[in-house]
């Protein structure tokens, strides 16, 4: 497009200055060679930037330039429509890698990462368990599985070896059928939930868990036990980032409520479901324990809620508790309950908001 401002002085040498009180707040110098110019500036509409790592791997800046100025026809340019091909070359470090799907991701690392090896994957977790990966998976991922010594493989974690088993490696091949299987930590910060591995293969032989026999002794079997399921999900507009409390405080929410009274249109109060998946739940009985964290985003309001269980035994839901709190801090609701309100698979816990005071 043709710019609607005035050509730029030829005499490109003077200097302005724009002064107050006798203090220079701004000067502005005129380039003469730039502005001696008759071609538009830059002439490259797209460029590669910086290349820097982040998180081990290799990422590339790219630089988008929609306009371009001729200052001796006094003209600037507007490009509405650019359109880029990015090819990534293996080689130089910039391969596109393939992942595998839940509960785990593997793909093939930079190769300028250390630790050293003939070749290294990048194995992705989230949640603490052992894992396993097979065969299949890591030839899908792009390992070399016929030149492979399994006994060769290590596996790394924050900077140190860790153990693992895996299976098939006395015949000193990585076969169909064959897997690798380790124990991994869940990480819970406020920048990540994943834990990072790395899978190397070199010359020496890899650190291994150490086999115990499993049979059971003389004691008795346990029919049940107790354990801790964690349920929650971080949603994008969830997100409250002015929520008061330290830096440290968690700002993501799995849902949020809006009471009938702050409604732009007076609504009935639905209440919000929030399924849970509980497997093999013991049909002997006991007390199961429900704990729900919440907070209040009126500082001045008292809110109330009620709580409830709901699946294929209540379909309609049963109450389980009815709380109110006050203010913006945390709230934590615990309530125990028979276990026999729950089935093994699907559940819900419906909460309501009842409204604010």
């Amino acid at each position: 497009m043709r710019s609607s401002r005035p050509r730029p002085p030829r005499d490109t040498s003077s200097t302005e200055k724009i002064a107050e009180d006798e203090q220079v707040l701004e000067e502005f110098a005129l380039d003469p060679q730039a502005y001696a110019v008759n071609d538009f500036t830059p002439d490259e509409r797209v460029i590669k930037g910086t290349i820097a790592f982040l998180r081990d791997q290799k990422k590339a800046q790219v630089l988008f330039f929609p306009m371009s100025f001729n200052p001796q026809a006094g003209e600037l340019r507007l490009y509405t429509l650019i359109r880029v091909r990015i090819t990534y070359v293996p080689d130089q470090g910039f391969g596109m890698q393939q992942f595998i799907t839940a509960p785990f991701g593997l793909a093939a690392a930079d190769p300028n990462w250390p630790p050293a090896g003939d070749q290294l994957y990048k194995i992705t977790t989230a949640e603490e368990g052992i894992y396993r990966v097979t065969h299949d998976e890591l030839a899908a991922a792009g390992m070399d599985t016929a030149s492979i010594i399994p006994r060769n493989l290590h596996l790394y974690n924050r900077g140190a070896e860790v153990a693992m088993y895996v299976y098939g490696e006395d015949d000193g091949y990585l076969d169909p059928g064959d897997y690798i299987e380790f124990y991994t930590e869940a990480i819970n910060t406020k920048y990540t939930r994943t834990n990072i591995y790395w899978l190397v293969a070199d010359q020496s032989p890899g650190l291994r868990m150490t086999q115990i026999d499993g049979a059971p002794g003389s004691a008795p079997f346990a029919n049940d036990f107790l354990e801790v399921l964690h349920f929650e999900r971080d949603l994008p507009q969830g997100y409250w980032g002015l929520a008061p409390g330290e830096d440290s405080v968690d700002r993501w929410f799995w849902a949020d409520f809006t009471p009938p009274e702050y409604q732009w249109v007076v609504l009935p109060n639905i209440p919000e479901d929030f399924p849970v998946d509980l497997p093999g739940v013991s049909t002997l009985g006991g007390t199961a324990t429900v704990k729900v964290a919440l907070r209040g985003f009126a500082a001045d309001k008292l809110h109330q809620a009620t709580f409830s269980i709901k699946n294929s035994l209540f379909p309609n839901g049963s109450q389980i508790a009815q709380r109110s709190w006050q203010g913006q801090d945390e709230y934590r609701v615990e309530v125990d309950i028979d276990q026999g309100l729950l089935v093994p698979g699907e559940n819900t816990i419906t909460i309501e908001l009842l409204g604010t005071e």
